[in-house]
C-alpha cells in the first residue's frame, strides 16, 4: 500500500466525468423523476375524482403490479 493513494471520494467524483457512467446517471435520474411524477399525479387524480382511500389503493396495487411480474420473470430469464 503507498502512501499516496488518491482519497475514496476523489475515486467516486472521477466516475461521473463525462462517459457511459455518467449519461446512465444523468438518464437513471431524468427517467425516476418522471416515474415518481406520474405515480403522485395519478394518486392525486383518483384521490380528486372519487374520495375514496380503497380505490387510490386498489389504482396503487394495480399499478404496481406488473413490475412485480416482470421482475420475477426477468430474474428468472436473467438466472439460465
Amino acid at each position: 500500500m503507498s502512501n499516496r493513494e488518491t482519497p475514496f471520494h476523489h475515486k467516486a467524483l472521477a466516475l461521473l466525468r463525462p462517459g457511459p457512467f455518467r449519461r446512465y446517471i444523468i438518464g437513471s435520474a431524468i427517467s425516476d423523476t418522471g416515474t415518481w411524477m406520474q405515480v403522485m399525479a395519478q394518486g392525486w387524480v383518483v384521490s380528486t375524482l372519487t374520495n375514496k382511500a380503497i380505490v387510490l389503493g386498489m389504482v396503487n396495487f394495480a399499478a404496481g403490479l406488473p413490475t412485480l411480474a416482470l421482475t420475477m420473470f426477468g430474474g428468472a430469464v436473467a438466472d439460465r
